[in-house]
């Protein structure tokens, strides 16, 4: 009885020590597939799901992803709850800081750092804008 006493409190006790991590993105946590790209000026409407242009949004991490396995990644910079702002984006296979926007642009991002607003978030779906782009995507 006393030893099985013992590997109770231990358990309990080495439990207790640990600390559990959790996210704060709240519905942005996850893998987004952009679906269409919108030009704010002229209205213009794209279809690109089948390019596989993805944002993911994990603990401290944004990673964008192509089809083609391209990997960019940077810092969650989230300073309000309806804005996203993405700077020092790196390129993951060489681990070099992208300082040309057109690289990112499949990805919906037009200028670096480029803030974006979020117009519509749920548990499927979000929308963002930057002013001249809006992405719509769902998450898969």
């Amino acid at each position: 009885m006393r030893r099985i006493l013992s590997i109770i409190i231990f358990s309990l006790v080495t439990l207790a020590s640990c600390e559990l991590e959790v996210s704060d993105n709240g519905k942005l946590d996850g893998f987004w597939l952009i679906m269409t790209v919108d030009t704010v000026s002229t209205g213009g409407s794209r279809y690109v799901a089948e390019e596989f242009n993805t944002w993911s949004f994990q603990y401290h991490a944004l990673q964008f992803r192509n089809a083609i396995g391209e990997v960019y990644i940077t810092k969650i910079n989230h300073p309000t709850a309806d804005s996203i702002i993405v700077s020092d984006v790196y390129h993951n296979e060489n681990d070099t800081l992208v300082t040309d926007p057109l690289r990112l642009s499949s990805f919906g991002i037009s200028a670096l750092p480029d803030k974006f607003r979020i117009l519509h978030l749920s548990d499927d779906e979000l929308r963002l804008t930057d002013g001249v782009l809006t992405l719509n995507m769902r998450k898969y």
